[in-house]
């Protein structure tokens, strides 16, 4: 067996050492080569939740790392988490890129959350036949939230984002109070947004011709006096405009095409996160979690318990509690442990498991990608598709490996039981059920059950027996002559 387990040692180094290479030569090598025209466009449509936020800051930085000249999220939302909302419009507010919000296409929504994330952008866009507005927040049954406590800190947040983005006060606060509703006319005659684009249900026109409505403008942050105070504020200009105040930064939009978008990707890592960031997906995995938990402190095995933490460290991820990256770390350190306790035990369930933690570690520390000329940190697809499937292949491969010395420990512990067999010839134990020459039965000797046969007529259920043969794992058994006593 050792000699069989040093073979398997090198072979297994040699399978990674292979896939290693395979590996470090599709990584990218280089300098990102920033184009100052590149637009990166991201598409979202659903509900705001933590995925969402990682996905957007996974788009922020990808755009600050290919100094992309404007980062365009194109949404569709009826809102989601005031949390994640939260942190989206911090996000928006030290972004190094300027950020454009368009509610595409016709028919389209950015009520509730989508309002607010529309309001921190320097660029907010709507397409034709699009609506936002409705940002009285509700708790998480859809009922009203009344307190003051609430109301108010919100309405300073959506006041603050108006006045920061030279937008109208009055119309940001009415979405809280009032749950005003604007079109997308309404909402460019009452200054909440920048431009309108005619809808159509092809995103390339649409992108154009805000293109288009950016030529010779330019974005400026700048200092103004508010209430008293020197306070910095965007505006969207025309470049010959006058511009009053001490510039703090400036951007300028000329010459941008089509031919210069970036699509983002999102990714498995993307998919992942949104399914489990869904409520009611979080709390089945927290009540299995704690179910599973609760079950295995009760009843022998592990079974249950890797169940329950797996679960439970899901749902944290859905929650937010844990970060991506962190969670990312704690599954591929668990699977780890796993398997090394695998192999001191041979229980099978930890080798199962840490295959699971190790494909969920792996999924989430997958970063999106950015098309290959843009050669960076960010992934482009030849290297990404190279990581996923060598991901999937060590999971795979790691799995088949334990299984097998898992199938081999259990042959060996079968063929030693066959051997140890012999040395029970001759020792007396007692029946557990009725035997006969036509009836295999159970019998227990030198402290296991085995099954058994006789050549005699009848062995009653604790009559004590001798084994006289053994036929492969069963027991040949005769009953022992007793006076008084039997066996219970």
């Amino acid at each position: 067996m050792g000699k069989f387990m040093k073979n398997v040692k090198v072979l297994l180094s040699t399978v990674f050492l292979i896939l290693w290479l395979i590996l470090v030569v599709n990584i990218p090598t280089g300098n990102i080569a920033g184009v100052s025209d590149s637009v990166l466009v991201v598409n979202f449509d659903g509900e705001i939740t933590s995925a969402t936020y990682e996905m957007f800051k996974n788009a922020v930085e990808m755009a600050e790392e290919i100094n992309a000249n404007l980062t365009v999220f194109v949404i569709n939302t009826l809102g989601g988490e005031l949390g994640a909302i939260d942190n989206i419009i911090t996000l928006f507010s030290n972004s190094k890129v300027p950020i454009a919000v368009f509610v595409y296409p016709k028919g389209a929504t950015a009520v509730s959350g989508g309002t607010y994330i529309l309001m921190a952008s320097h660029i907010a866009v709507m397409s034709t036949g699009s609506v936002i507005g409705s940002c009285s927040p509700v708790d998480q049954y859809g009922r009203p939230v009344t307190d003051d406590k609430v109301i108010n800190f919100l309405v300073a947040k959506m006041r603050s984002l108006a006045i920061h983005h030279s937008r109208n006060e009055t119309a940001a606060v009415e979405f809280i109070l009032s749950n005003l509703n604007l079109i997308a006319e309404e909402a460019l005659k009452y200054e909440v947004i920048e431009f309108v684009v005619q809808s159509t249900s092809d995103l390339d026109i649409a992108l154009q011709e805000l293109f288009s409505k950016l030529e010779g403008k330019v974005l400026v942050e700048v200092e103004e006096e508010i209430l008293a105070n020197v306070t910095p504020v965007w505006k969207l200009l025309d470049k010959d405009q006058t511009i009053e105040g001490k510039i703090l930064k400036k951007y300028s939009f000329s010459g941008i095409s089509n031919k210069d978008v970036i699509f983002y990707s999102r990714g498995t890592r993307y998919l992942l996160l949104h399914a489990v960031s869904d409520p009611l997906i979080v709390s089945i995995l927290l009540t299995i979690g704690i179910y599973s938990l609760i079950f295995g402190l009760v009843t022998p095995g592990v079974g249950a318990e890797l169940v329950g933490s797996i679960c439970l460290l899901l749902g944290l991820v859905g929650l937010g509690v844990i970060g991506v990256s962190t969670a990312s770390v704690i599954f591929l350190l668990i699977g780890v442990s796993l398997f090394i306790a695998e192999l001191k035990t041979h229980i099978g369930a930890l080798a199962v498991g840490g295959s699971v933690c190790i494909l969920i570690g792996i999924l989430l520390i997958i970063p999106p990608f950015v098309p290959f000329e843009y050669r960076g940190w960010y992934v482009p697809p030849r290297f990404y598709t190279t990581f996923r499937i060598l991901a999937f292949t060590i999971t795979a491969f790691t799995s088949l490996f334990f299984g097998f010395i898992i199938y081999k420990g259990l042959e060996a512990k079968r063929l030693k039981k066959t051997l140890d067999i012999e040395a029970l010839i001759g020792k007396t134990g007692y029946a557990k059920t009725d035997i006969t020459p036509d009836l295999k039965g159970i019998v227990y000797v030198e402290g296991e059950e085995w099954s058994a046969k006789t050549e005699e007529d009848f062995i009653a259920t604790s009559d004590k027996v001798k084994v006289v043969d053994v036929e492969g794992l069963t027991l040949i058994v005769k009953r022992v002559k007793q006076e008084k006593e039997k066996y219970y």
